[in-house]
């Protein structure tokens, strides 16, 4: 390779990389409204089924926040204990993103966005795939509104 690119990984650009790049985004952009609306269906079928299990939770988001991502505070329940609940339920949600997957300490973006630090750590991250279904979510919900009323009862003994 040459120092054509500041020597930052000389050589020549790959036409049909490049051509595939243009292809995915095309898709994507033409998917993204419908895959939205989706995100959309299936965070209010799954509040919808959570409130009807329990009422002791906080929103936390904002009209920017992605569609398909809810995150969820159970003021008392640390969610590090809440996942294993879950898990046996069948539930895969998280206690925070991806890039601080076992981190020790509560979501540094939560207590910005005003939450304590021990609303940080009863905090859960929840989100739907692009194939999930309206009744998937409506399921997961109930799911995880029975396990919260369970953690509750033996927390609050």
């Amino acid at each position: 390779g040459g120092g054509q690119q500041n020597a930052m990984r000389p050589g020549t650009e790959s036409p049909a990389l490049a051509a595939a790049f243009a292809l995915a985004l095309e898709l994507a952009l033409e998917e993204q409204k419908e895959y939205a609306d989706n995100g959309h269906r299936c965070q209010k079928a799954f509040l919808n089924a959570l409130q009807k299990k329990t009422t002791r939770f906080q929103e936390n988001h904002s009209k920017k926040g992605l569609p398909n991502t809810l995150n969820l505070t159970f003021s008392g329940i640390d969610g590090r204990m809440l996942l294993p609940a879950c898990d046996a339920e069948g539930l895969g949600i998280s206690a925070g993103s991806a890039c601080s997957s076992g981190a020790p300490d509560p979501s540094p973006i939560l207590q910005a966005t005003g939450l304590s630090k021990e609303d940080s750590r009863s905090s859960v991250r929840i989100s739907f795939g692009r194939k999930t279904k309206k009744e998937d979510a409506h399921e997961g919900g109930r799911r995880l509104g029975e396990t919260v009323l369970r953690l509750y009862e033996i927390a609050f003994q």
